[in-house]
C-alpha cells in the first residue's frame, strides 16, 4: 500500500520569479531606480548573482564591459533586500551621462564628450533611498556587486580616444597625433578600498591647452573623465565594488588632434564570492535564488506483510518495502521497518502482531499530523533534523489445522 503524502499549499510567486522543483530564482533587469525582494518564510540563505553594466562606446572605440560576481549570504525570514542594477553609460555624442548606480560621466570638450562608465550591480541591506550609489552606510551593506565598465574616451580630430577599462582594469590611453600631442591617460580601476586614480590630462604640445586629468574614483562611483583638449579617464569606483569611471573629453583645437582617455573600471571585489567580467553585450542584471524548505515527508510502499493480513505459523515471511524522497526533495535520512527489507518476519507465535515501517528526510522539523487510513495509520513524526512518518500493519499467525 503506498506511503501517505501531506503537502503545502503552492504559494503564487512575483512575476519575475521561477520555479523549478524547490529552486526559486527572481531576475532584475535595469529600471533606473531601485527594486526590493522580500525574503520568503522558511528561507535562510539565498544565492546572489550580478552583472554589472558597460561602459559606453565612442563609434567603433569600445567602452569597459561590467564586472560579474556570485556569492551566497544568510537571511532572515521577512526581511527586506533592496536590488539596485546598473545603467550602461552614455555616449559623448549623446551627452556621456554616467549610468545608474555609480557611472561616472564623461568630460567635457568642445568637439566631443567623453563616454558615461556604467553602473555597478549591486544587492544591499540598507535601501539608498533613493539616491543611490548611496551614502556610507549604505553602501557598507551591499552583499553582492559586480563593477561597472569605463566609458571610451573622446575622439581628437584624428586620432582616437583611448578603449573604456572593463572591471578591475584601467582604461586606455588616448592616442598621440603626428604633432607629438599626447593623448590623454586612462582612468585607474577601482581598488577594493579605494576608488581608481584619475588618468592624467593629455598636453598640447603644437600649441592649445593641456588636459584635464580625470577626477578619481569614490566610494561606489566612477570619476568624471577630465576635460579640455585632451583629458584624462575617470577612475574607477571602489570600496568594495562601483560604477566605471568616464571617458575623458575630446580635442578642442584642429592643432590638437590626439585623443582622450578612456575611463577606468570599477571594482568588483566583495567580502565573498567569485568575481569576473561580464560577456560582450551582456545586460546588467540581478538574480537572487533560494531553496524551499521541504515540507513533504517521504512515501513508503510496503508489498509484504499485506495489511491485515493472516499468515500459517511458521511460514516463511520475507518483509518488502521501499521508501522515498519527492523530486528535488531534501533526501532520505531513514527507512526502517520491524526488520530490514528482505529479512525475514518471525511467523512462530500465534497471535496479531504489528509490522512498523519508518520513513525520515533531512528537511527539518515540522508540526505532527496523524493521519487515518483504510488497514493502516500514518504518524507524521515530529523531530529535530527530520521529517517523516510511520506506517503500521496489522498481522495475525494461526496453526494449519485452523486460526487461534
Amino acid at each position: 500500500m503506498p506511503g501517505l503524502v501531506w503537502t503545502h499549499a503552492a504559494t503564487a510567486l512575483p512575476g519575475n520569479c521561477a520555479q523549478v522543483e524547490r529552486t526559486v530564482t527572481c531576475s532584475y533587469s535595469h529600471t533606473g531606480s531601485e527594486q526590493a525582494f522580500v525574503v520568503p518564510a522558511g528561507v535562510t540563505g539565498v544565492t546572489l548573482e550580478a552583472t554589472g553594466a558597460a561602459g559606453a562606446a565612442m563609434g567603433a572605440i569600445k567602452g569597459g564591459l561590467g564586472g560579474t560576481e556570485t556569492s551566497t549570504a544568510a537571511v532572515t525570514p521577512g526581511s527586506r533586500l533592496y536590488v539596485e542594477v546598473g545603467g550602461e553609460g552614455q555616449e559623448g555624442p549623446l551627452g556621456g551621462a554616467g549610468g545608474f548606480n555609480g557611472g561616472g560621466a564623461g568630460g567635457a570638450g568642445e568637439i566631443d564628450t567623453g563616454s558615461g562608465g556604467g553602473g555597478a550591480s549591486d544587492v544591499r541591506t540598507v535601501s539608498c533611498a533613493g539616491a543611490c550609489p548611496g551614502g556610507t552606510g549604505s553602501l557598507a551593506s551591499r552583499l553582492v556587486v559586480a563593477a561597472g565598465g569605463g566609458g571610451a574616451g573622446a575622439v581628437g580630430q584624428t586620432f582616437a580616444g583611448g578603449v573604456g577599462g572593463s572591471a578591475e582594469a584601467s582604461g586606455g590611453k588616448g592616442k598621440t597625433d603626428a604633432a607629438g600631442d599626447t593623448g590623454g591617460e586612462g582612468g585607474g580601476a577601482g581598488e577594493a578600498s579605494l576608488g581608481g586614480v584619475g588618468g592624467a590630462g593629455g598636453t598640447a604640445a603644437s600649441g592649445g591647452t593641456d588636459g584635464e586629468g580625470g577626477e578619481d574614483g569614490t566610494a561606489g562611483a566612477g570619476g568624471t573623465g577630465g576635460e579640455d583638449e585632451t583629458g584624462g579617464g575617470g577612475g574607477g569606483g571602489g570600496f568594495f565594488g562601483g560604477g566605471g569611471g568616464g571617458g575623458g573629453g575630446g580635442a578642442r583645437k584642429t592643432t590638437n588632434q590626439s585623443g582622450a582617455g578612456g575611463g577606468g573600471g570599477g571594482s568588483s571585489k566583495a567580502p565573498s564570492g567569485s568575481i569576473g567580467v561580464a560577456a560582450e553585450g551582456a545586460a546588467p542584471t540581478v538574480r537572487i535564488s533560494y531553496t524551499l524548505p521541504d515540507t513533504t515527508p517521504p512515501t513508503i510502499s510496503i508489498a509484504a506483510p499485506v495489511a491485515n493480513g493472516v499468515y500459517v505459523q511458521g511460514t516463511p515471511v520475507t518483509a518488502a518495502y521501499s521508501c522515498s524522497d519527492e523530486v528535488g526533495g531534501a533526501g532520505l535520512a531513514a527507512c526502517t521497518g520491524s526488520v530490514p527489507s528482505g529479512s525475514p518476519i518471525d511467523t512462530s507465535t500465534l497471535g496479531a502482531h504489528g509490522f512498523t515501517v519508518y520513513a525520515a528526510d533531512t528537511a527539518g522539523f515540522e508540526p505532527s499530523v496523524v493521519w487515518q487510513a483504510a488497514g493502516a495509520t500514518a504518524l507524521f513524526v515530529a523531530g529535530l533534523g527530520s521529517v517523516g512518518y510511520a506506517i503500521r500493519r496489522d498481522l495475525s499467525v494461526y496453526h494449519r489445522g485452523g486460526r487461534d
